[in-house]
């Protein structure tokens, strides 16, 4: 089984690094400006903050893009916690 190079790298952020403690402001323009389709693999292991479109907000490190879901760590306000998300749940990003 080949092993992902970054596999490394991206535990070693986890670990040792905290997201900012204030999430950026979210406004009407800056929701209807940002276009989800360049959230894609050219993205992977840089931060960033995600909307949903239930409400839902967190800080979120993506590490594999599929056509239909983003996976990746979630801040859960303690931890880095995994998670999956489906593109079509996101509202915005930053």
């Amino acid at each position: 089984m080949q092993q992902n190079p970054y596999q490394a790298d991206t535990d070693r952020f986890l670990r040792h690094r905290y997201p900012p403690a204030f999430p950026p402001a979210m406004s009407p323009r800056l929701s209807s400006a940002v276009d989800t389709r360049y959230f894609h693999d050219g993205n992977t292991h840089m931060l960033f903050y995600l909307w949903l479109i239930d409400g839902r907000e967190f800080w979120f490190f993506p590490t594999v893009f599929t056509q239909a879901t983003v996976r990746g760590y979630f801040w859960n306000g303690g931890v880095w916690a995994t998670v999956c998300v489906r593109q079509e749940m996101i509202r915005a990003f930053f």
